[in-house]
């Protein structure tokens, strides 16, 4: 929803109306079993003080069956059972299907047929080679255990299939003489319908009855008979007292696919989300979580999940497949369980005496395979609107869990969009070092959850991981709207964790996206080459740079009018040749369609990796159908993959918006440049930033005429990165260039050395440095230290030439600018907050970020106001708007202003709220955004590695869009004219010329948002106005017809100026009755004129008073629709219509244009409002 400035005629008035942020002051209770041990944590404020707690955490429905001990335990062995006829040294035990017993917490209706088994063995004797065999009853799978077994629970068995209905269990000797070897079957865990752990739930109007039945049955399917999935009743008291139900805030993931497709970010993720089953002991009961894949063979979930970890958690097994079709029927895939092998690692508040989170790390006994792990953030949720220094909203998320062993669910149903967290924080540990807790809370009101959502994951638009569910405030009276659930940060786990894996080495799939309309046939602002040409030159270094043999693939699209798909994607590894020969095929010609270059790459990557990237290069405006939105949603953001931009022209040409939109949203990144050597370097670097860490280095310099060996070399520190590689970029063909590297021992490499890789293009040449690099001396390795980077001229052209020689690394930390989706706007506060950030989620040492900031020093829109709008423009059926056309025709060129080593820090205030080392870096920057345009920024970072290497060194540099943000004292009003219509409403013309507070104004060709502008003029039911047409006046003024109703506002009309993502004040922009309309004059005093009235005219009565009258046919020197000087009235009975009245004082000698006609001339003179 867009915030915007309510324009309300003459008051002059603004404010500013934000909703609060709810907050949550209660304790959490736990989304898993509940244990008596348990410390009951208070929550944190963000200064770290205690918050006083009134709610009571509550134990969950999540148990969905029992364990029974079995009296006496059942034997087999060597010699102990029934003879298996097909093996002369097997035994079989037969256990026969499980019964129930009556229990207070079971639920009626129980199914005779159990869901679900799993056996535990004790006294177990395994000499030799013996071994038990147990058959789960499904897709041919037994588990096996042998002398190296160190748990002695089977994963669950499908008591359903199985032959007989009975569990069978085989006691295979290795044939030693004599015989010898046993085991006991003790304990036998049983599916089942289940209420929670307490049958009433305490509120503040007495107990409320637990109402939940557990159906965890993934077997179900295979049931005879089974055609709907029976749910379970999940008890709702953490939501029954949501104002919005009872709209349940949740769906079957299948729902998502079915609907929206199995590319959606939710449908994607939701496959790599799955349930554990846990026999806990000591409760008696059989216990489910939520849990995510983080590695092929690895899942996260909530510590309190496996309370006796040692005990419950190697007893667990994992189900990725337990699922339903969205109508809850069958699917034809089988369940699928994992036994978990070890625990990597555990933090539970209980036995830590910390004040939030848990969390636990389970290897699995096999590898996943068929199903992709989740990248974990490392950072916590994103910032997307600050007030002052407070966060009040960050980025998207949704979840995906097993409430109540039901099957896979996503929150919110996608009907309902995505939830925003209300809070995230870091804490430090006791010592105040490390950063190791936390909390992100998301509103109940946003997302239900139940039991067995513990562990859950939270989850970005990108598909990574947020954090894991751990606890959640309770209902106690209806009507509250506070209340949150609670996720520990992954980035604590990042912090605690050293091995957690993060961002893991993947196929990557990278689709290049060209812009080829008609304008890409004009000459580059710089040297005059044609942009199609530069921009060929350009992709062709971006796919000699993509590296053989890392699954990585590559396809390319370019567009116009329409798209088109010049190589669908495939392996670099087979066609980077064929790529590069395509580049060449690619001509300019027709319009701009952004949306449809988008839309064949988005098709492309629809069965891609989980590491998707789009590379996108426009020169100009969306003017064709479809546009970005049509293709990817409004706002573009939960595609899984990511879009980095190049607009390739002045900020008069692009779009710069759309732009930041679309790759902020995506996880990318937007820079604009107008110079071919620019946007060379702008594809090296997008390969740094997709395949590497980042650009390390990246300076500009001119090898000076006459000279053949730039004077200064380019040093570039390196601390323990794998690789690094240097581009130099020059804009003329004519002068190719080349460079040496040295290094810290003092040794030369030319692009031909031994161990690199180099390559070469009409305006680039590159060179990649293994690490560490070693040539032909294998004994002698070169790596930490100082290098050197030396250009020459490769023939011995004499003119000066400009280059930019950069330097991207391998390893080490990135740098990239933090999320943010914003708009500005001038006199908005800006905070360019950046990551600077190692693969362990933490800050390297002694962090130093700098950033240089460019400004345009004069506004387009004043310029524009003042030489009026030019008529639209076309280059080969390319359409140029006419706000870009006026530029272009004008050749006006707006000059920069540099502000330089702006520093940034990582306290709490510029940081948004980390803590300290954590590697987010910022500052609150105030009346820097003072003309409208596009900013650039450049930002460097460098620190040190734990144990001393200070030789870290990062840069990048990305574009950002100021508009003019209007203001309420600073725009022009004048109200043209207004008429009465039937009903007592009021038609009138105001004429509006916005501006900002620093004397910028708007300009012409801004208004309409979905037509590219940047503001809406609309109406405000509170004030009884309605807008009915807005007609752009090419000069900076609009005139906005509004429809009023004056009962409704009587203070005169309201119009909105309504800009995107803006935070508005409002602004008045009406006429107080009468407002200088229909003025009066004062009759005749005695003998004396008083009334003010022009020679030409009398003062008259009226039925709206005493007015200066025309003689009949007469007017005055004016506009015919202005009435603030003449005007006719709409009188109560026929006749005098064609009377025309003026200001006191004004003359009125000018013949109407149908004078003659009496009573009904003079019709070109508007009526006022009197």
């Amino acid at each position: 929803m867009r915030s915007g400035i309510i324009l309300f005629a003459g008051l002059g008035l603004a404010t500013c109306l934000t909703p609060p942020i709810g907050s949550s002051n209660g304790r959490p209770f736990l989304l898993g079993k509940s244990d008596a041990s348990l410390v009951d944590p208070q929550r944190i404020l963000s200064n770290g003080s205690a918050k006083p707690s009134h709610r009571q955490r509550h134990p969950l429905t999540h148990i969905v069956g029992v364990v029974k001990t079995l009296s006496p335990p059942l034997l087999v062995g060597a010699t102990i059972g029934e003879q298996d006829s097909s093996n002369p040294n097997a035994r079989i035990l037969r256990i026969d299907k499980p019964k129930y017993t009556p229990d207070e917490k079971e639920c009626t209706g129980n199914d005779p047929e159990p869901k679900f088994a799993v056996l535990h063995f004790l006294d177990v004797h395994l000499p030799g080679q013996n071994k038990i065999v147990v058959d789960l009853g499904y897709d041919g799978l037994v588990d096996t255990f042998d002398a190296s077994s160190v748990n002695f629970w089977t994963r669950p068995i499908n008591t359903v299939a199985l032959n007989g209905g009975s569990i069978t269990v085989r006691y295979i000797a290795d044939g030693a003489t004599p015989a010898a070897g046993q085991a006991a079957v003790d304990m036998m865990g049983i599916g089942m319908r289940h209420g929670g752990a307490d049958k009433y739930h305490e509120t503040n109007n007495g107990p409320r009855l637990n109402t939940g039945c557990s159906n965890c049955d993934p077997f179900w399917a295979s049931k005879p008979g089974a055609t709907t999935y029976p749910p379970p009743q999940l008890d709702d008291f953490l939501f029954w007292c949501d104002p919005g139900m009872p709209h349940l805030r949740y769906e079957n993931a299948e729902c998502v696919a079915q609907d929206l497709g199995d590319t959606d970010i939710r449908a994607r993720v939701a496959r790599s989300v799955g349930m554990i089953l846990t026999p806990e002991v000591e409760d008696g009961v059989m216990g489910t979580c939520s849990v995510t894949l983080v590695a092929p063979d690895e899942v996260l979930l909530a510590g309190h999940c496996v309370v006796k970890a040692a005990d419950s958690a190697l007893a667990s097994s994992v189900i990725f497949n337990y699922e339903t079709t969205c109508g809850s029927g069958a699917v034809a895939s089988h369940p699928r369980f994992y036994k978990v092998a070890e625990i990597v690692g555990w933090f539970y508040y209980a036995d830590m005496g910390e004040n939030t989170g848990d969390f636990v790390r389970l290897r699995l006994a096999e590898r996943v395979e068929g199903i992709t792990p989740i990248d974990v953030r490392s950072d916590l949720p994103t910032c997307t609107r600050m007030r002052g220094s407070k966060c009040v909203e960050y980025e998207e998320v949704f979840i995906v869990h097993h409430p109540n062993g039901a099957v896979k669910m996503v929150s919110p149903p996608h009907g309902d969009g995505f939830a925003r967290p209300s809070e995230a924080f870091m804490f430090t540990d006791e010592t105040g070092a490390s950063l190791y807790n936390g909390y992100i809370n998301v509103p109940l009101t946003q997302v239900h959850l139940s039991g067995g959502t513990s562990g859950s994951g939270l989850f970005d638009k990108n598909g990574k991981l947020l954090g894991v569910a751990s606890g959640a405030d309770r209902c106690m009276e209806a009507g509250e709207t506070d209340l949150t659930v609670n996720y520990f940060p992954a980035a604590a786990i990042v912090n605690r964790e050293a091995s957690v894996p993060v961002n893991p080495d993947r196929q990557r799939d990278v689709v290049l996206v060209l812009d080829r309309s008609g304008s890409m046939t004009l000459p580059d602002q710089g040297i005059g080459r044609v942009k199609m040409e530069v921009a060929r030159d350009a992709a062709e270094l971006f796919v000699q740079l993509l590296r053989p043999g890392l699954e990585t693939r590559v396809g390319l699209v370019s567009f116009s009018s329409n798209a088109v798909l010049h190589q669908q994607i495939a392996s670099v590894d087979d066609i980077k040749a064929t790529v590069i020969s395509k580049l060449g095929d690619i001509r300019p010609g027709g319009s701009t369609s952004i949306g449809s270059g988008l839309q064949m790459a988005k098709d492309m990557l629809a069965e891609g990796s989980d590491h998707c990237h789009v590379l996108f290069l426009t020169d100009g405006l969306q003017n064709t159908y479809p546009s970005p939105d049509d293709v990817l949603g409004p706002g573009g953001a939960g595609l899984p993959f990511s879009i980095w931009g190049l607009g390739y022209g002045t900020d008069a040409d692009i779009n710069t918006n759309l732009m930041n939109d679309l790759c902020n949203k995506h996880g990318g990144q937007f820079k604009r440049t107008d110079r071919a050597e620019d946007l060379v370097k702008y594809f090296f670097h997008a390969f740094g930033n997709i395949f590497e860490t980042g650009a390390a280095k990246d300076p500009e310099y001119t090898l000076p005429a006459g000279e053949n060996v730039a004077f200064n070399a380019l040093s570039f520190p390196i601390c323990d990165e794998a690789s690094f590689t240097v581009a130099v970029g020059w804009p003329s063909t004519t002068t190719p260039l080349r460079f040496n590297i040295t290094t810290p021992a003092g040794l030369r490499l030319s692009m031909s050395s031994v161990n690199t890789t180099s390559s070469a293009g009409r305006v680039w040449a590159y060179m990649r440095v293994p690490l560490p690099y070693y040539g032909h001396n294998t004994t002698a390795a070169h790596h930490q230290g100082v290098w050197n980077a030396t250009v020459y001229r490769q023939n011995r052209s004499t003119e000066a030439v400009p280059y930019f020689l950069s330097v991207i690394s391998e390893g080490g930390p990135r740098l990239a600018r933090a999320f943010d989706p914003r708009r500005y706007y001038t006199g908005d506060t800006i905070n360019p907050r950046v990551i600077f950030r190692l693969a362990s989620g933490r800050a390297p040492h002694d962090s130093l970020i700098t950033v240089d900031m460019a400004r345009p020093n004069s506004s387009i829109g004043t310029l524009l106001s003042t030489i009026g709008l030019h008529a639209p423009g076309m280059v080969d059926l390319d359409a140029i708007p006419a706000r870009q056309q006026t530029m272009a025709d004008t050749g006006a060129i707006i000059p920069q202003v540099h502000e330089t080593g702006i520093r940034l820090t990582d306290s709490q205030a510029d940081s948004g709220g980390y803590m300290e080392h954590f590697g987010v870096f910022g500052k609150v920057l105030v009346d820097k955004l003072l003309v409208e345009g596009d900013y650039e920024f450049v930002v460097r970072a460098e620190g040190g590695a734990p144990g001393g290497c200070n030789n870290y060194v990062r840069e990048f540099a990305y574009s950002l869009r100021v508009e003019v943000g209007i203001s309420a004292p600073h725009t022009d009003v004048v109200v043209r004219q207004c008429l009465k219509v039937v009903n007592g409403r009021v038609k009138c013309v105001i004429r509006i010329r916005p501006g900002d507070r620093y004397g910028n104004w708007l300009g012409p060709g801004m208004h309409g948002v979905d037509s590219g502008g940047v503001v809406d003029f609309v109406g405000s039911v509170d004030g009884g106005t309605g807008v009915d047409e807005v007609t752009d006046n090419n000069d900076g003024t609009y005139d906005v017809i509004v429809d009023w109703d004056p009962d409704v506002g009587p203070g005169g009309p309201v119009i909105g100026a309504d800009q995107p993502g803006r935070e508005g004040g409002v602004v008045e922009v009406g006429t107080p009755r009468p407002a200088g309309f229909c003025k009066t004059c004062q009759p005749y005093l005695g003998a004396e004129d008083t009334s003010s009235c022009d020679i030409t005219t009398g003062c008259s009565a009226t039925p709206y008073g005493t007015m200066c009258a025309c003689r009949p046919g007469y007017k005055a020197s004016a506009a015919d629709n202005d009435t603030a000087v003449h005007w006719r009235l709409q009188w109560p009975v026929a006749g005098q219509e064609h009377r025309v009245y003026v200001k006191p004082g004004a003359r009125c000698d000018v013949l109407c244009d149908q004078w003659y006609l009496g009573a009904v001339g003079c019709q070109e003179v508007a009526v006022g409002f009197c």
